[in-house]
């Protein structure tokens, strides 16, 4: 065994000085020389073991990686199903931005209530009514009376002016408190202010008024309410005219 070792030293010393093997290969060819004669068999066999044991830990490798993907999947299971339920509500969640949904129609504008509109500026509120006070001389009239007392206030915000006719171009009437029943002669008016023509507002106590003082002549005059009778706050203007019409 010695000299068979011996004459394969001398064959790879001559092949690496010849140049046919290199240093390494030298130097490997000798370990390979140094080894016993049972080793290639030992390593063959424990070749085949340790491609028997890779075997096994890649299936046991394989074994615990299949298992903890079943154990991941599991415990996203619950997760998954969370997830998923917002997909089920989202139609529930866009039907308001139908037209059909209740949701989606516009609030109706509840109207003011009659009570809580403002005031027309340009008519007085109404008053508490009293029945006229017709003793006296206003009884003989109560049917006028009556009728123009159904009226709103046209005069000072409480007060309503009543008119009625005594003959040709004469008038007279009555100013009353709708507030208090109480009633007082209308001055303006009778044989002395023929063919009387009115102007006031419901707002306000200025009575502007004009009749016909002669044939072609008319007059104009301004008077104030005070609650209780017409007080002139000016002279009377006189203006002629082509015909007998003083309308104001």
């Amino acid at each position: 065994m010695a000299d068979s070792r011996l004459d394969r030293l001398e064959r790879l010393n001559r092949l690496r000085e010849r140049g046919a093997l290199t240093q390494q290969e030298f130097e490997r060819e000798k370990l390979l020389l140094d080894m016993p004669s049972q080793e290639p068999v030992a390593a063959s066999r424990s070749g085949g073991s340790s491609k028997a044991l890779l075997l096994v830990s890649i299936a046991a490798l394989a074994v615990v990686a299949a298992g903890a993907v079943f154990l991941l999947t599991q415990n996203r299971e619950p997760s998954v199903v969370r997830e998923a339920a917002p997909t089920v509500v989202q139609p529930s969640v866009q039907a308001p931005t139908t037209t059909n949904a209740p949701e989606a129609q516009a609030q109706p504008v509840e109207p003011i209530a009659p009570a809580q509109r403002p005031a027309d500026p340009l008519v007085a509120p109404q008053p508490a009514v009293a029945e006229p006070n017709l003793t006296g001389g206003f009884y003989d009239y109560r049917t006028r009376i009556r009728e123009g007392w159904r009226g709103r206030p046209n005069l000072a915000g409480e007060y309503v002016v009543i008119r009625w006719g005594c003959g040709s171009g004469c008038t007279t009437g009555v100013v009353g408190n709708k507030r208090t029943g109480e009633l007082h002669w209308l001055e303006l008016g009778g044989e002395d202010y023929p063919y009387l023509q009115l102007q006031f507002g419901a707002g306000g106590n200025n009575v502007l008024a004009t009749w016909r003082e002669d044939s072609h002549l008319c007059a104009a005059q301004m008077f104030q309410w005070n609650g209780r009778r017409m007080i002139a706050q000016e002279q009377a203007e006189f203006r002629k005219t082509p015909d007998d019409d003083c309308s104001i």
